[in-house]
């Protein structure tokens, strides 16, 4: 994924972003030294380098199986730089229970090789704004978004609901668009949608893991 939007643009959000950036934080999954990160909040000037020097402080033995969103989206830029370290790491993304990772979250959200969410998470699409309107240099963006998440396979029709979907509003990936992206379905011992293609033990650890997030 080339940084198309850095190149295009300084500064360009998706929505107004204000607030704290992204807070890291991670939870042990109780066995061989694994580990899920966590970034709730809003996405920051900083938060890529802010993510870098987390990694960078956890002890050698942590081994970290995926990575926990949990965002409204936030500065478009600086979320096509976390999904070029997401993709690079390999990380599988998770949405936690109650969460959501729409606007420019949704690039970190693609740019990963597996993709889980909670049944009750939600993911939403919509085009880039400037500063609350949709200007010449959000429209710039946007094509430099719709170009971003077709590199990295995400199916002709989520892609069309980002076009057509206007910046102050949210288009949600519906059960559908889940199966065209291949997401994986989660919810306590329940088997979901997508999960299927997982072995027993690897789908019973994964569904750990979201007992886990539900109880945080």
């Amino acid at each position: 994924m080339k940084l198309r939007l850095a190149a295009a643009l300084l500064v360009l959000l998706l929505g107004t972003c204000t607030g704290q950036a992204l807070q890291y934080d991670k939870v042990a999954l109780g066995h061989a030294s694994k580990i899920l990160l966590i970034a709730r909040g809003r996405i920051t000037h900083g938060d890529t380098q802010r993510l870098l020097g987390f990694l960078l402080s956890l002890p050698a033995s942590d081994r970290v199986a995926g990575i926990v969103v949990d965002s409204p989206g936030g500065g478009l830029v600086e979320a096509e730089t976390l999904a070029g370290v997401i993709r690079r790491a390999a990380f599988p993304v998770f949405v936690p229970p109650r969460g959501q990772c729409s606007s420019a979250c949704f690039l970190l959200f693609a740019a990963a090789p597996n993709r889980f969410v909670a049944a009750d998470a939600a993911i939403g699409v919509h085009r880039a704004n400037e500063n609350g309107k949709e200007t010449l240099a959000a429209r710039t963006a946007t094509a430099a978004m719709l170009k971003d998440v077709l590199e990295l396979g995400v199916p002709d029709p989520i892609v069309a609901k980002l076009a057509r979907t206007p910046p102050n509003q949210k288009s949600w990936l519906s059960p559908a668009d889940f199966a065209a992206m291949r997401v994986s379905i989660v919810a306590g011992g329940q088997p979901r949608a997508g999960l299927a293609d997982w072995g027993d033990a690897d789908r019973k650890q994964i569904e750990a893991w979201f007992a886990i997030l539900s109880a945080r």
